[in-house]
């Protein structure tokens, strides 16, 4: 209801905002009224006039300085590390007040935000040590109020603790005001976000849990529902609040209508006492939950997901069987029950009597029940629903003794250690409770909806206190750094040291430019802008989730390798677009040199550990040398610079022409083709080979050590402390840090690392022997063999967009589609399939197609390195279907990574093989689907585990750049950041792996010698036949071991009737 606007002392006189809303104060289009207050508080937005305009019998409060007095004054202030912070400490009201309005500037809002070393912001400080002035002063300039410092608790709370009632509604409206700021820019996308959103319902149910299953039933649980249709949410919930680990029942809906304005948009309606209430923003609602902060505990939940894990739901007592169920009428779903989630949950009640102890719940206010004084259109089981009740009159409460000034000066507080902070305010008492608690999800990969679009469409309406409440609760349900998959061509992702928890990640793709066949390119100047922006929305998302993004202590770099950029130093342009590293443009040039080298692909293998191949840097540089016209002026010039991606990144981050670093790391410098491999620095020899100057080349750098530090953005003067290739780092995130222990990552392109320690193996089997990782200058090196495959998931994407084929395989044990819909494209599941669960519910032929795929649009590399190799699809026949050939290619990734997997033996011959566990850890985007790995596990005969974690490539950088911030141990990440992981036992025999490996080395052969037609109907009818017939050659053998036989028995006798004859 709205109520008429009564001015105090003419205190609302802000012209600006009562022209805006034709003379009646408004906020997102709801009516804000003012009511008579026991305590004259003006309204924030005229305190500033009041504070720095005050009537000339105010001097002492009014910074009345000259320009001259007021630049002696800020010299002082000039080399303060927190001016803001020092000027709160010491009570300097007029200098605080300078600071504010000159002084700062454009920076005002990063330092209003900044923490000191102890982890209180400006407004923590105003607020524990009382303040007055300077906390309004600070709410003036819109200080963060839901800001946490380094133990967890807001400025809010640190003002309830400290008991001032002025105080704690002055922050109370500055945080309505900054939530509707933070509504007014979401809230249209959201709308248009749910108008285009496909209508769906959903259905949660959380509990407690306990090791007796009686209480555990007895426990509360929660049943929420979300049914959404259009613009419109309706959201029924059985558990609306806590206090103290005990949780208010009720059945309360909230309805949200979308296209109806804002001030009618929300209802909320009492189910069980038949009461509805229209949210409105109204004085009296202040008061009454200032009262109601002033009286109860001071609350902080949070919950805990580093236990967690997921299970399918089971039914039954004997035979146990998974849960299905149909939910909404119209989603088949899948059960999972996932446990290890913690509610921690603190408490603190040094401002609370005794008295408050016993009977504060009086004065709660909460919405179950119907007990809010305040709720003016409830009434029970009235035929007019929209009648007012009386109101309860309640005494206000009076603010608190406030407790003795501190004790300690500015610079003993400021020089104090690091977790030793000197007490200010109120000495807290505090109480920690922990509970488990357990879920029941349903899950369907039909179903449109994953975490961050609920916390988003519950945003819409968070600003209210109540539906805020109802938020946190979602929040802590699927909280913020819930594992996610991400595995994207441009990612920033923050990281938690302490965890390896992913905080928050944004991504964007980048465009592909292809010219000619066979040729891959990238705008540079788009890839810098799509990392920028990364950075930006990664950076918001951090103040969003209250996380401080002043707790960022380094940036990491991780980029594709190989990829070629050149840019002119001087004006920081690039001069041709980045060049791909599976761009096969370079094949002419290749040619002449294999032809010089007599057609010795690993002529340069002793020094680079590379064989010669297109994919490497060093011949697209020589390319862009004799193509690009404005390059050999550049070298002359020595203007011109040439990198990898990560590079031209670690350029632009660092200031670009004015003062950027031209630098690589070992990893990336590797596969330019130019690097020694054993001194780990360019190599003359190799330069000359390719006849390019080294002028022109970065500085090489282990992986982790401060490249430089980013100059301007959010990021401003955090250290770049590491740098790695993306598959290194996958190597080093998913922790296989032993000798033996083997990786892989399939993408577009397939990787296959095998760890070998500090010896450099020289493959001679067509592998790479390459550089891991180098984790500190004085570090010794980590070497691994690598092989190499062109196409993978890139042969899945052919398949779609240029052959038309879907090439899903339709698995209804692909849980990580349903977890993509639902969870954010989650990757925590437990995976237990069988062969025939996969047969049956993948959909598959009964019987195997003869169909063998060589996607080798791009020639072959490891272990053939052959760049004339073309694709082949052999065995087609009238009854080959589109799953024969999807199949066939999935295959196809499987065969290649065998023949990795055999090389790696082959080369590692002194290696005791018997004693190391064959397995191999997967990773990446295609690794998500079950289907593809228990095929890959029947045609390697591995066990296959994928770890449950959700970029390996992502956690790899944290790790590098970690070691050289000094907060990551390497001996112990192991144990810290090792995820649960999922295993795939392979079900074939190692006789029909023969058979099939055998198919495929005819496929290859032919694969590379296809333009080879002589012997071709020989082979092929051989071939068939053997197929056919696996006992041929057996069978065929018979008649001459019959013969021999035969005559070896004639023999014996003969001999023996000799000797008879003889006697």
């Amino acid at each position: 209801k709205e109520k008429k606007i009564k001015p105090i002392n003419g205190a609302i006189n802000n012209k600006n905002l009562l022209e805006k809303n034709g003379g009646s104060v408004k906020a997102e289009n709801f009516s804000v009224p003012t009511t008579q207050m026991d305590v004259s508080i003006p309204d924030l937005e005229d305190e500033a006039d009041d504070l720095f305009h005050s009537a000339p019998n105010t001097p002492t409060r009014t910074p009345q300085t000259t320009p001259e007095s007021a630049r002696k004054l800020f010299l002082d202030w000039e080399c303060e590390e927190y001016p803001l912070h020092k000027c709160v400490f010491l009570d300097d009201y007029k200098m605080l007040a300078y600071l504010l309005q000159k002084a700062l500037g454009k920076s005002l809002d990063v330092e209003l935000s900044r923490r000191d070393k102890h982890g209180n912001s400006a407004l923590h400080l105003a607020v524990m040590l009382g303040r007055k002035e300077c906390t309004h002063l600070l709410l003036t300039h819109n200080a963060p109020v839901k800001q946490k410092n380094s133990e967890g608790w807001s400025c809010l709370a640190e003002a309830i603790s400290y008991g001032d009632r002025q105080i704690i509604g002055a922050m109370l409206r500055k945080l309505r005001q900054q939530s509707r700021q933070h509504l007014e820019s979401q809230r249209a996308n959201m709308i248009r976000g749910l108008q285009q959103m496909q209508d769906f319902y959903m259905e949660l149910k959380w509990d407690f849990a306990s090791w007796v299953p009686l209480v555990s039933r007895m426990l509360p649980s929660d049943i929420c529902r979300i049914h959404k249709s259009g613009s419109s949410l309706r959201l029924d919930t059985t558990l609306v609040d806590f206090n103290d680990m005990r949780w208010e029942r009720g059945d309360i809906s909230f309805i949200f209508r979308g296209d109806r304005p804002m001030n009618h948009s929300l209802t909320v309606l009492d189910n069980e006492y038949e009461c509805y209430q229209r949210i409105h923003y109204e004085e009296a609602d202040i008061e009454d939950e200032i009262d109601t902060l002033m009286s109860t505990d001071i609350l902080a939940a949070n919950m805990s997901t580093k236990s967690i894990h997921f299970r399918r739901a089971q039914t039954g007592w004997i035979f146990k069987e998974d849960r299905k169920e149909l939910v909404g009428g119209q989603y088949h779903c899948e059960l999972y029950a996932i446990h290890g989630l913690i509610l921690k949950q603190r408490k603190r009640r040094e401002h609370l009597s005794q008295d408050d102890l016993q009977k504060n719940k009086a004065m709660v206010d909460t919405l179950t029940k119907g007990r809010r004084s305040s709720l003016t259109n409830c009434s029970n089981n009235s035929a007019d629903a929209g009648s007012a009740s009386a109101t309860v009159t309640i005494p206000r409460r009076c603010s608190l003794q406030p407790p003795p000034p501190p004790a300690v000066s500015w610079e003993e507080y400021i020089n104090a250690d690091v977790g030793k902070c000197p007490q200010l305010g109120r000495p807290p008492i505090h109480k920690q409770s922990n509970k488990s608690l357990r879920a029941t999800v349903a899950m369907s990969k039909d179903f449109p909806l994953n975490v961050d679009m609920l916390l988003n469409i519950l945003e819409v309406i968070a600003p209210f206190k109540h539906i805020n409440k109802l938020r946190e609760f979602v929040a802590l349900k699927l909280p913020a750094g819930f594992p996610v998959k991400v595995e994207i061509p441009v990612l920033h992702t923050v990281y938690s040291a302490k965890n390896a928890e992913v905080l928050t990640f944004h991504e964007l793709k980048l465009k592909q430019i292809v010219h000619n066949a066979g040729w891959m390119e990238y705008d540079p100047t788009e890839i810098w802008k799509h990392t920028l922006e990364c950075i930006e929305v990664a950076y918001k998302n951090l103040v969003i989730l209250e996380i401080s993004p002043y707790d960022i202590i380094a940036v990491g770099i991780c980029s594709v390798r190989g990829t070629t950029v050149i840019w002119d130093s001087t004006t920081g342009a690039s001069l041709y677009n980045a060049i791909g590293w599976t761009d096969c443009r370079c094949t002419s040039q290749l040619k002449t040199i294999l032809n010089n080298v007599k057609y010795n692909v690993n002529y340069l293998r002793p020094r680079s550990g590379l064989p010669l191949s297109t994919c490497f840097s060093a011949l697209k540089i020589k390319w862009l040398m004799d193509n690009v016209t404005s390059v050999p002026d550049h070298i002359t010039k020595r203007t011109l610079c040439c990198g990898t991606l990560d590079s031209w990144l670690l350029w632009n981050l660092t200031g670009a022409e004015s003062c950027g670093v031209h630098a690589t790391d070992v990893t990336n410098a590797q596969y330019t083709g130019l690097m020694n491999i054993r001194t780990l620095q360019w190599d003359k020899r190799l330069c000359e080979f390719y006849r390019i100057p080294l002028s022109i080349l970065p500085r090489i750098h282990s992986n982790s050590e401060v490249f430089g530090y980013v100059i301007g953005g959010p990021l401003d003067g955090i250290p770049i402390a590491g740098s790695i290739g993306d598959q290194p780092a996958s190597l080093l995130g998913q922790l296989s840090l032993k000798v033996g222990q083997n990786v892989c990552s399939i993408d577009d392109s397939c990787f296959v690392l095998l760890n070998t320690g500090e010896e450099l193996i020289e493959s001679q089997n067509g592998l790479i022997s390459a550089i891991a990782y180098k984790l500190g200058a004085q570090a010794k090196p980590c070497y691994a063999l690598e092989g190499a495959i062109s196409n993978a998931g890139a042969t899945v994407k052919w398949l779609k967009e240029e052959l038309r084929i879907n090439p899903e395989i339709n698995s209804n044990d692909n849980v990580v589609e349903v977890l993509n819909t639902f969870l954010g494209e989650s990757s925590m599941i437990s995976s237990s399939c069988s062969s025939s669960m996969l047969n049956a519910e993948c959909g598959l032929a009964a019987k195997r197609s003869e169909i063998t795929f060589v996607p080798a649009f791009h020639g072959l590399y490891s272990p053939y390195w052959r760049y004339d190799a073309r694709g082949t699809l052999l065995g087609l026949t009238s009854q080959t279907t589109a799953e024969n050939v999807t199949q066939a290619a999935f295959e196809a990734t499987g065969f290649q990574i065998h023949e990795i997997l055999q090389a790696f033996k082959r080369d590692a011959v002194t290696w005791d093989w018997k004693n190391i566990k064959e397995r191999l850890l997967f990773g990446g985007e295609y690794a998500e689907n079950n289907s593809f790995i228990q095929f890959i596990a029947d045609i390697v005969g591995f066990i296959l585990e994928r770890p449950q974690t959700t970029s390996p490539a992502g956690l790899g950088t944290m790790i590098a750049a970690g070691i050289t911030m000094k907060v990551v141990d390497l001996k112990y990440a192991e144990l810290a950041y090792m995820p649960p992981s999922d295993a795939f036992s392979p079900t074939t025999t190692q006789n029909r792996r023969n058979l099939l490996y055998k198919r495929w080395e005819y496929a290859v052969r032919k694969c590379l010698n296809w333009n080879n037609y002589e012997t071709y109907e020989a082979d092929l009818a051989l071939f068939a036949q053997r197929e056919r017939d696996p006992n041929l050659s057996i069978r065929r053998s018979l008649p001459g071991s019959i013969f021999l036989t035969t005559t070896f028995v004639f023999l014996i006798v003969a001999k023996f009737l000799k000797n008879k004859y003889i006697t």
